[in-house]
């Protein structure tokens, strides 16, 4: 069953699918509560693309690291993020099944932990660049060091990918600040 969460991102993502080009392959990546449908180059002999590249390219369109990603294919699973997809049998138009791995079941509370927080640092980024509806400054500084602690409270339990997504959020929400400092610096320039 999918959460609120996934459902609004399944919006997101079919919505803003990636646009064909050509020599690329159309793929259907489905599950864990996503469908997307993917266009990447095309993978043969002389022009690999890999497991890992694939991965990359769902953490991209999905935020889900390619840690916590497990793969299928034609039945099979994809262990080997070096190799490439033909040599699963993987060509345009080929389903994949995503599925959790099992790094993810370790992480997965903190995981959704940050998910939750990173909504709100895409709802305060998007109410602090509101133009004349604006918070002040100090309103936004207070509310960008409120989600700084609730980022700094998320354990990640030496999980080195959640650390990393942790630091992301943290200059995020961090970057929001500096952005209307820039702005009130520009207003004052101005006068």
């Amino acid at each position: 069953m999918a959460t609120q969460q996934q459902q609004q991102q399944q919006q997101h993502v079919d919505d803003n699918e990636t646009k064909p080009q050509q020599n690329t392959w159309k793929l259907r990546v489905a599950g864990v509560g996503y469908s997307v449908i993917l266009h990447i180059p095309a993978s043969c002999a002389d022009s690999p693309t890999t497991v890992g590249d694939l991965k990359a390219i769902i953490e991209n369109e999905i935020a889900l690291p390619a840690r916590y990603q497990r793969l299928l294919a034609r039945g099979k699973p994809l262990k080997d993020d070096d190799a490439a997809l033909h040599e699963y049998g993987i060509r345009d138009r080929t389903r994949v099944m995503l599925l959790h791995s099992a790094e993810y079941a370790q992480d997965r509370v903190s995981f959704e932990k940050l998910g939750v927080i990173a909504k709100e640092i895409a709802d305060l980024e998007s109410k602090a660049t509101d133009g004349p509806n604006a918070m002040p400054a100090n309103v936004l500084h207070e509310l960008v060091t409120q989600l700084c602690c609730k980022l700094d409270d998320v354990d990640v339990h030496g999980s080195e990918t959640l650390r990393s997504f942790r630091k992301k959020l943290l200059r995020g929400a961090e970057a929001i600040e500096k952005m209307e400092q820039g702005g009130e610096q520009e207003t004052e320039n101005a006068k």
